[in-house]
């Protein structure tokens, strides 16, 4: 090319240059328009939100809460996966909007760092779920749960399949969003979260016979202990109890038939809040007792023809009424002890009363008494007022004894309801009282609601009765991990010394179970097991080897112990 020609292209290049340059700097009316920095943050009428997917491409990227937990990432990640699936093509997900394509709209799930989310989600239920799109077109999904997440974006899943089945390829998300519930809330009463940008570790039950869930909280003290109680207050919820000690703060709200229970553990710092819809109103507050004998504790004996093994106690209280401990294997014999102390300690012509009739957990060692006496003849001589347990529903426990587990679950509500006793679900902070006797609630199967309950053992109630200046102490089978992993992580000897102390899981040697009993330090040892179940087990050496304590064997026949 000669010099000529080159310098004539240049000139004519140069021209253009400067006609583009003016033609992006005016619009028609020669009115300058913005820099593109500028336009991008103009928003776009919602009415004008773009399509999921243009071309093939995906025109968002779905952005999942920067500290999402497993539960969360899973639920959101497959919500991506089957988003990709309708439309032949990949939806990525990401933890921070920044990691996001550049020009990507954004689809935000869960309770996000996001301003918009955070106004969206302040002040709405933990189960509850909020949809909304802002000017820009990005898509807010407000849950704070996996539950809530998958209810939520599955409807929105629902809304497509059903607009691209009809012929509708571009899918609007307006249109989209406008056909997806808005309404996912599990429970009918308005429950504030702590923190709206907080994110909790939800976990949700969902049944024919039960709503609840358990919403946890870390890193939490007491003045956020209660500033919750108090935005429950504001919120309309009655406060009907309040525990406290040096271990915890507890406190019971009611709204309704919503009731809450909100969990301080000052140790582990957790902040633990257990909802439950439709359960029964039970004892919260002190009553009056007219005193007309010493309260009394009796072990039950389990050596006789038929035992295999079990545990079953009775507290007697000063009005003569009575607390009843789980129910051991359930044969005539056991009955008969039962109904027989009952009545002998009551004058003569009334009715033994059974204000409570606590259940440790499902296995038949420990309910299959109740069930027993349910249908015996003793059922019509005793005036039973409500049967307490906390048993994770089917769904969650684990499929080795699922099928057998069910069936146990269906026969004790059907034993209470045989007892004219009202079912109650017992949750960890919630203290009753019968009479004068103080039950205290200190660990349920709420503590282990995010776990697989591959041992019912381990979701024993734990508990606490204090009844005349005496405490004594009740773990039913829990073992290892209940107590390794929650009970003396959460307490101190302000909570767990006691003056009688049940040796946990039939008395099983156990070391962790050892430094619970250190802390105990109890000077009578009650220990639930028949001869048969002693001789084939390694016996717990600690507490034969504990020269400040009793030991009371089940065995040995059935024992009254006065406490005063």
């Amino acid at each position: 090319m000669n010099k000529a020609i080159f310098l004539k292209l240049l000139a004519l290049t140069l021209v253009i240059a400067m006609a583009c340059i003016l033609l992006c700097a005016c619009d028609g009316n020669d009115t300058p328009k913005e820099s593109e920095s500028e336009s991008e943050s103009v928003q776009t009428p919602t009415s004008d939100v773009p399509t999921l997917v243009r071309d093939g491409e995906p025109q968002y990227a779905i952005i999942m809460p920067s500290k999402a937990n497993a539960p969360i990432k899973s639920s959101i990640n497959t919500f991506a996966k089957q988003l990709g699936a309708l439309f032949n093509t990949t939806f990525s997900t990401f933890s921070h909007e920044m990691f996001a394509p550049e020009g990507s709209k954004m689809i935000y799930i869960g309770a996000s760092q996001n301003e918009h989310m955070t106004s969206l989600l302040t002040g709405t239920s933990y189960c509850d779920t909020v949809i909304d799109v802002d000017a820009d077109g990005n898509i807010y999904f407000g849950a704070w749960s996996p539950s809530a997440i998958s209810f939520t974006t599955t409807q929105f899943l629902i809304s497509i399949e059903d607009m691209i089945a009809k012929g509708d390829k571009d899918v609007t998300v307006t249109e989209a969003l406008n056909r997806t519930s808005n309404d996912g809330s599990m429970l009918n009463a308005e429950i504030p979260t702590l923190n709206a940008t907080e994110m909790p570790y939800i976990f949700s039950v969902r049944g024919e016979s039960r709503n609840a869930y358990k919403a946890a909280y870390k890193s939490k003290n007491e003045q956020d202990w209660a500033a919750y109680c108090k935005m429950l207050e504001d919120a309309g919820f009655e406060k009907v109890q309040e525990n406290r000690s040096a271990d915890y703060a507890f406190a019971v709200y009611q709204k309704g038939e919503i009731m809450l229970t909100v969990d301080l553990f000052v140790k582990t710092e957790e902040l633990i809040i257990i909802v439950d819809e439709g359960n029964d109103i039970v004892p919260l507050k002190p009553m009056s007792v007219e005193k007309k004998t010493e309260p009394k504790l009796i072990s039950i004996g389990l050596e006789y023809t038929g035992a295999l093994k079990g545990m079953c106690y009775i507290l007697q209280a000063s009005d003569r009424s009575f607390v009843i401990i789980d129910s051991g294997e359930g044969d005539a014999e056991l009955l008969r002890r039962i109904y027989d102390y009952m009545k002998e300690n009551i004058p003569e012509g009334e009715k033994p009363v059974i204000r409570a009739w606590f259940l440790s957990h499902a296995h038949g060692d420990h309910i299959n008494g109740l069930n027993a006496f349910a249908t015996s003849k003793y059922s019509s001589l005793v005036e039973c007022h409500a049967v307490y347990s906390n048993n994770p529903i089917e769904k969650y426990q684990s499929a080795y004894e699922n099928g057998e587990y069910s069936s146990r679950l269906s026969k004790i509500k059907a034993s209470a309801k045989a007892l004219g006793a009202e079912f109650v679900t017992a949750h960890t902070g919630q203290k009753y009282y019968f009479a004068d006797i103080e039950i205290s609630m200190l660990g349920t199967a709420d503590d282990m609601l995010t776990s697989d309950f591959n041992d019912l053992d381990e979701v024993s109630l734990f508990f606490s009765a204090d009844v005349n200046g005496k405490r004594l102490l009740f773990s039913g089978d829990s073992g290892a991990v209940y107590i390794g992993t929650y009970l003396l992580k959460r307490y101190t000897a302000a909570t767990l010394k006691c003056d009688i102390c049940q040796a946990t899981s039939h008395g099983v040697n156990n070391t962790t179970a050892n430094d619970y009993y250190k802390m105990a330090a109890p000077q009578l040892y009650l220990w639930p097991s028949d001869l048969s179940f002693y001789n084939r087990h390694t016996p717990n050496k600690y507490i034969q080897s504990d020269k400040n304590a009793e030991i009371h064997y089940s065995f040995e026949g059935t024992k009254v112990f006065t406490l005063t």
